[in-house]
């Protein structure tokens, strides 16, 4: 038997950095995540955000490529926010691209906190800026 455990940082932004993930858009999507990785057989370790990006962080197994993995919770999230009523006066979306980074079993729980407390880095200006900047498409 094969034990493999494929631990990632995922970052994405919502279409054109627009600011519209608030705390009831966060409700929404971070659910959608968490369920949608348990059907594919993996582990939400943390997810949280700004109003124009969220972090992931995720064990995910090796039965799954990971562009797929992301391509299916991005859509899910996106789906289930534009179907709640009055949660959004515009049709919500993400930008099609990505930041991903590996993590180490060491170091996992440094990312971990890291992404429970975007808040607080982004407001201290304590944020991890190659995890940050993940391009604009």
């Amino acid at each position: 038997m094969v034990r493999a455990e494929c631990t990632y940082h995922v970052v994405w932004a919502t279409y054109r950095r627009q600011p519209c993930v608030d705390a009831a858009a966060e409700r929404i999507i971070f659910q959608s995540i968490r369920e949608r990785a348990l059907k594919l057989g993996s582990r939400v370790m943390a997810v949280n955000g700004m109003p124009d990006h969220i972090h992931v962080v995720a064990q995910i197994p090796p039965t799954i490529a990971l562009s797929e993995w992301i391509r299916q919770v991005k859509g899910v999230s996106s789906r289930d926010l534009n179907r709640a009523n009055g949660l959004t006066s515009q049709k919500f979306a993400w930008q099609s691209g990505y930041g991903v980074f590996t993590v180490g079993l060491r170091g996992l729980p440094d990312v971990v906190r890291y992404v429970e407390n975007q808040k607080s880095h982004h407001g201290a200006q304590t944020i991890i800026a190659a995890v940050e900047d993940i391009g604009d498409d």
